[in-house]
């Protein structure tokens, strides 16, 4: 998936599915917090990063850095004509990005990564009725 952030152009491509295991493990909590959240029927977005932020802020920073580290890693961004990894070697390739931009590409690519596994009939809703 292609997309554009402060004026720079990144690509996400795939994650390895036990690396999308682990990052799903660790983000599982937020899913319900953000349900209480819109229990109400309120689907705003302040709500909605409310919920999130008190989920981010209780997790460890390994797991803050795992989900991150996992995000980028699967991520370049456009040099001129050729792609760039924003990780390589366990470190990141590019200086200007700020925390405003690491949150919005780790955003980016989990919206990717996993909003086809809670939505849709091959989604989490459907894993009950294919064991039956």
């Amino acid at each position: 998936m292609d997309f554009t952030i402060a004026g720079q152009n990144y690509r996400s491509g795939k994650m390895d599915t036990f690396i999308q295991l682990h990052v799903a493990s660790r983000l599982m909590p937020i899913l319900g917090n953000l349900k209480e959240a819109y229990a109400s029927g309120s689907t705003d977005f302040m709500t909605g990063l409310e919920a999130a932020a008190k989920f981010i802020s209780a997790m460890a920073d390994a797991d803050r850095e795992y989900v991150v580290k996992a995000c980028f890693d699967v991520t370049q961004r456009q040099q001129g004509a050729a792609w760039a990894p924003l990780r390589a070697g366990g470190r990141m390739m590019f200086e200007d990005i700020d925390l405003q931009t690491m949150m919005q590409i780790t955003w980016q690519v989990l919206q990717e990564r996993f909003s086809p596994f809670f939505s849709g009939p091959q989604g989490l809703a459907s894993l009950g009725a294919a064991s039956a």
